[in-house]
């Protein structure tokens, strides 16, 4: 059985569809190239808010399925603040996942 994996994606309030669609299409090959299978993608709108309501439900939602990975584009969709950042990846490791992000992946 392929390890489940989700997606994260916190997306600007100016963004076109187009591109975030083929953003989420992107996390979504990879998952399925790498051999995990992409079980859904949590997706926050505003980036001008603290508040991530998809990250919130995305960390329940580990809990509940006991999946162990997690790719987002890069850490900055989770903040551009560096310490803000931090503090947002460890929530989500205390959780027991493993943090992909496809700027990482793809430049190793």
């Amino acid at each position: 059985m392929k390890p489940l994996m989700y997606g994260y994606l916190r997306v600007d309030r100016d963004a076109l569809d187009g591109d975030t669609r083929q953003m989420e299409l992107a996390l979504q090959f990879w998952a399925e190239q790498e051999g995990y299978c992409f079980a859904g993608l949590f997706r926050d709108q505003d980036t001008t808010t603290p508040n991530r309501p998809a990250l919130t439900a995305l960390i329940e939602q580990i809990s509940r399925s006991g999946a162990r990975h997690v790719i987002m584009p890069s850490l900055a969709r989770l903040s551009t603040h560096p310490a803000a950042q931090r503090h947002l990846r460890h929530a989500l490791e205390d959780t027991g996942v493993q943090v992909h992000t496809l700027q990482e992946e793809l430049t190793s």
